[in-house]
């Protein structure tokens, strides 16, 4: 009787649960019959990538790696919002509907599948973080299904933030000549070729806007919006821009000749515009400013163009390229690589980057990633071919389409000879884009339109889709949070903040699950400072336990970034201290040959000049002079863009006159003329000022 008592009731609960269920689900439709949740997801995810596109153009040069954490996260989020709502046939399509949407996600795939055949898989693993705003960026416009909700606050946000960079850029060019990158506009990118690629994307764009809308009033703020647009890329200086520009405005224009005709004012007007910024910038331009007539002048001449330096580039490239033919070295860790086969050929660059992004696709990712890269340019010419043909001469969707097609095409062209996919901000806006592209293609090819899906259906294929999205940002958030907080330490140390330094590189480490090397390394400098400083009053015993904490901690640092040449330099400087007090017997795992250390830190990296002065002070304690000048002569083939190398020129310059090498003498005091035009060498001849 009980056990009937118990069923019932089970049943009457089940019933009851069932009812309340079917209440819900009436009470969410009328709901939904007043207010559609899928707009208020799509204007959080308009929102936020608006906020993150603001992070990327990283306006504060001091807050440029938290900047880098937040714009990806908001990017990150945004997707989260996109999942949530988006109708499922809308996400069917975004993912896997097309062979160039196969292709994406095959680079993609090659791009996460260097991360774990690199030797540095802690850099590449941020680099393909990076990386990805790029496909997120297009996936969350292709995955709206052509949503107003999302596209209209989308573009008219970044129609404001466009406007705002423009006239930014005007501002800088005749009222701030002390904020210009030798006499053009970088800011608030560090290039200013960069700064021109991203700008020209929004030309596009504001050109599409102003063909494809029939009132006077957007029309006109439109043309407005890409008259400054084209007045700022002319503040850059930016050749490789303004080449590749043209044959990209030559293709829209012959696609869109329909519309010519009714837009033929605006048009002229634009035209009219671009010559007045011209000759304003010529007549008008301050004192320290390059305007666009000197800017071609040099360029016809052939005199100082940054492009000479290019091949030395790409031909220690190409060397790098051929010892990783298959596996890459691991995306984003050319610049480790780099210093070791620079050319002298190239003393002005920073080496960070190519120059030459499919080549720089090639050395990280291996040979197959510019095959996919430029078969994924293919198809998308083929699709818009496809969809052109098929669009009658006035239908505004060639306008559509034409508009992202230029523009990415023109970015592409460009990123030949630069490095538009390695800056944050052009990802995000060329993904938009992208998927903008897409979208349009998609609709013309097949008549894909958004279907009204009931969105609250299928949650779990919607957590599926989030949840690596979710993980991939909470390791990339530890792992970003771990270089700020090294940088943030080494800064404090500076100014004598010593204990918030343990405690910061403590947490850097923690948070990098130990695969910062960076960390790692830093981790060893308060104890070797102690060292340092009272090695000869120190037990024996408490050298010895320091000495093996720090072989741990470098040796650690070795296998997660052998190519990090301050960990040789530690090790020098480990060795040079603790070894002399300790018998050989009490070091277990033998001794460091400390010039043997200086000499990989140097082959690593020759503008590591504490390895190069610290390797030529040994020598010259052992009154070895012409072997120091061996070692310290080299060093001056090299320009040192982040530190002002005084002390090594003023020893180099010392030594060559002791030595009477006259050669490297003139070399040294004319390399110090360059970082310090205001002073002159000690003993310095007026001959050789």
């Amino acid at each position: 009787m009980e056990l009937c008592t118990r069923e019932e009731a089970r049943k009457s609960f089940l019933a009851a649960m069932d009812c309340f269920a079917y209440a819900r689900n009436n009470a969410m439709l009328k709901i939904s019959e007043y207010h559609d949740p899928r707009s208020s997801f799509y204007a959080v995810a308009a929102a936020l990538w608006l906020v993150g596109f603001g992070f990327a153009l990283m306006p504060l040069e001091a807050y440029e790696a938290e900047s880098f954490l937040l714009a990806v996260l908001c990017v990150g989020a945004c997707v989260i919002c996109v999942l949530a709502m988006a109708s499922l046939s809308a996400l069917r399509r975004a993912i896997v509907s097309t062979w160039i949407v196969w292709l994406a996600l095959g680079f993609w795939a090659l791009a996460g599948l260097s991360v774990a055949l690199s030797e540095i898989p802690f850099v590449s693993f941020i680099y393909f973080c990076f990386l990805s705003v790029f496909p997120l960026s297009a996936f969350l416009v292709a995955a709206c299904g052509g949503s107003s909700a999302l596209l209209k606050p989308l573009g008219y946000g970044a129609a404001a933030v466009f406007g705002g960079l423009a006239l930014s850029c005007l501002a800088q060019y005749f009222f701030m000549s002390e904020m210009l990158f030798y006499g053009v506009v970088s800011w608030p990118l560090a290039n200013p070729n960069s700064l021109a690629g991203l700008l020209s994307l929004g030309f596009f764009a504001a050109m599409g806007w102003m063909l494809a809308l029939s009132g006077r009033g957007q029309s006109n703020v439109a043309l407005v919006l890409a008259a400054l647009l084209a007045a700022a890329i002319l503040t850059t200086g930016s050749r490789g821009a303004m080449v590749a520009m043209i044959p990209a405005l030559g293709v829209f224009l012959w696609g869109v000749r329909a519309h010519l005709g009714r837009h033929k004012r605006c048009l002229g007007a634009l035209v009219g515009a671009c010559i007045l910024a011209f000759v304003a910038m010529g007549a008008l331009s301050p004192l320290g400013a390059k305007s666009p007539a000197s800017i071609i002048e040099t360029t016809l001449s052939g005199a100082q163009s940054a492009l000479w330096n290019r091949p030395a580039i790409w031909a220690s490239a190409l060397e790098i390229f051929r010892e990783h033919v298959w596996s890459g070295t691991g995306i984003g860790t050319f610049f480790l690589y780099y210093p070791e086969v620079r050319s002298v050929d190239d003393p002005s660059t920073a080496g960070l980057m190519v120059h030459s992004d499919p080549l720089q696709f090639a050395v990280e990712m291996g040979a197959f990633a510019p095959i996919v890269f430029y078969s994924f340019i293919l198809m998308a010419i083929w699709m818009s071919v496809r969809a052109l043909k098929k669009l009658p001469l006035d239908d505004v969707r060639r306008v559509y389409i034409l508009t992202p097609f230029c523009a990415l095409m023109a970015l592409v062209i460009h990123a030949h000879i630069t490095f538009h996919f390695h800056v944050l901000s052009i990802l995000m806006v060329a993904g938009a884009l992208l998927g903008f592209w897409f979208l349009q293609v998609s609709a013309a090819l097949h008549g894909c339109i958004q279907e009204n899906e009931e969105p609250y259906c299928n949650p779990c294929i919607r957590w599926a889709l989030a949840f690596p999205v979710v993980g991939v940002l909470a390791i990339f958030s530890q792992f970003q949070a771990s270089e700020i907080l090294v940088s943030r330490a080494q800064n404090g140390l500076m100014v004598g903040a010593g204990e918030a330094y343990a405690n910061k590189i403590n947490r850097a480490g923690r948070l990098s699950y130990n695969q910062n090397a960076r960390a790692l390394v830093a981790a060893t400098h308060l104890p070797l400072g102690i060292v340092q400083l009272n090695a000869p009053l120190m037990p024996r015993d408490d050298l010895q336990a320091l000495e093996g904490q720090l072989r741990s901690l470098l040796d650690r640092a070795e296998r997660t970034n052998p190519r990090l040449a301050q960990i040789y330099f530690a090790r020098a400087e480990m060795a040079a201290t603790i070894q002399p007090f300790l018998a050989g017997q009490d070091l277990v795992h033998g001794r460091y040959d400390v010039a043997e250390e200086l000499r990989k830190a140097l082959a690593l990296d020759p503008l590591h000049l504490g390895s190069r002065m610290k390797l030529a002070d040994l020598f010259l304690r052992r009154r070895r002079n012409e072997e120091a000048l061996e070692i310290l002569g080299p060093g001056l083939n090299w320009r040192y863009k982040t530190q002002r190398p005084r002390l090594f020129l003023e020893k180099t310059y010392g030594l060559a006159r002791q030595l009477e090498r006259d050669d490297i003498a003139e070399k040294a005091a004319i390399e110090f003329a360059r970082y310090f035009p205001q002073e002159k060498l000690s003993g310095m001849d007026g001959e050789n000022e």
